[in-house]
């Protein structure tokens, strides 16, 4: 009895002030909704967090990506609506009712978790948790991190009437875009289309029935109901959102009865390369690009990894091979001498591909395969008579004949 004094107090403290600034007339409902929109942070009112940077070869092929956390944006025409359905159903049915803030829902997952000694079912609503995520996921220290996840009635406050305020903004199907884009699907994917590759090899727009039901099964517990690591925890959760979407009628009962009937299938696939580490091509050529981008152009590592950018390179592919052929060729892997190719385009200056008879990127000091310096760009010893090529180029160019000699003194004036 005194646990559930304590949670009907934090209950009604709650509750009493999400909706304090709605409650006491119309004149003061649109007053503080305007300030409360005013009050809104960037992060809620930008667009969707941006996706990967994307490095691309002269070619238009991908070199690597640069992440933090794995993402690809879709638009809402890219959802399907059998994956809102989905969501809708397991983890806020009444989206479509409440402004932000579900009283009713909110009491009933105190009732149920107290009945139940745990917490057996959440209060938020989609439009909190896209507040809560937002604000985890843009954090920049570890105190405004541990700030969106603290577990006070303060915060919950402040969660609670962000949603009212991002819905005073914001259309429905805007809120659910932007979560689907935002949620943790678990084994690295970050929002529903890189989820859709992970588990299944699909795009987000060609989701079925049962794909969608197990990525809105994963919201609550992604780890623990993953089903490339746990396919019966999967298949018992997706189970249990095709009955809450009957039981909501979004499906029929032979929907119902045929999906259940099946195993989860996933075709997993690996997440995107992530670094000059995983360059399908030219890794000491990323390592330089990366190195330019932050060091001369001043660009952050964290705007490099969560800008969404698309970097379009010189670096020609089929240079790049057989460059990296040639070189290891000359001089094997393995080598303790370390052989280098670098190709820069006369009268542009465009670097077409470094090559280094070791690949990029090291674990151990230890292992000569490897390197993570661009030994291209370091100091080392001179290219020493290799020029002299270039200098027997330019006299027979101006007339100059095979056999003519200069003969020069020890100073030049």
């Amino acid at each position: 009895m005194a646990k559930f004094g304590a949670a009907v107090v934090a209950a009604g403290a709650l509750l009493a002030g999400m909706m304090l600034p709605f409650v006491a007339g119309t004149g003061l409902l649109a007053r503080d909704s305007a300030s409360l929109l005013d009050a809104l942070p960037v992060e809620l009112t930008d667009q969707t967090l941006n996706g990967n940077t994307t490095v691309l070869a002269a070619d238009g092929s991908v070199i690597t990506q640069f992440y933090a956390n794995n993402r690809t944006p879709v638009t809402g025409e890219q959802i399907p609506p059998v994956m809102r359905e989905a969501l809708i159903s397991i983890e806020d049915s009444r989206f479509y009712e409440h402004g932000g803030v579900d009283v009713q829902g909110t009491l009933r997952a105190l009732g149920r978790n107290l009945a139940a000694g745990a917490v057996e079912e959440g209060g938020s609503t989609l439009t909190q948790q896209l507040v809560k995520q937002t604000l985890l996921q843009t954090a920049e220290t570890p105190e405004q991190r541990a700030e969106a996840t603290e577990e006070s009635i303060d915060r919950k406050l402040v969660e609670a009437r962000l949603a009212l305020a991002l819905e005073e903004r914001y259309s429905k199907e805007e809120i659910l875009t932007r979560y689907l884009n935002i949620a943790y699907f678990g084994s690295g994917a970050y929002g529903v289309q890189a989820a859709a590759q992970r588990y299944f090899s699909v795009d987000s727009a060609d989701l079925n029935l049962a794909q969608a039901s197990v990525l809105a099964g994963l919201m609550q517990s992604p780890a623990i109901d993953s089903p490339l690591v746990n396919p019966e925890n999967a298949q018992s959760r997706r189970d249990l959102v095709l009955a809450r979407m009957h039981e909501l009628g979004y499906i029929t009962d032979a929907e119902l009865a045929d999906t259940t009937s099946q195993p989860v299938v996933v075709t997993a696939q690996p997440n995107p390369p992530n670094g000059c580490i995983d360059a399908a091509v030219g890794g000491f050529f990323c390592a330089y690009l990366q190195s330019y981008l932050v060091d001369t152009l001043g660009m952050s590592q964290e705007q490099l990894e969560n800008g969404g950018y698309t970097i379009e390179t010189t670096l020609r592919t089929d240079v790049q091979r057989s460059g990296d052929q040639a070189v290891r060729a000359a001089v094997p892997m393995g080598n303790s001498l370390a052989g280098m190719f670098t190709a820069v385009q006369p009268g542009t200056g465009h670097v077409l591909a470094m090559s280094v008879n070791r690949n990029y990127g090291c674990n151990s000091a230890a292992d000569i395969s490897c390197e993570s310096v661009v030994l291209n760009t370091a100091a080392s010893q001179g290219s020493g008579s290799t020029y002299k090529v270039f200098t027997a180029a330019a006299a027979l160019e101006q007339g100059y004949s095979p056999s003519y000699t200069m003969t020069t003194g020890d100073t030049w004036s």
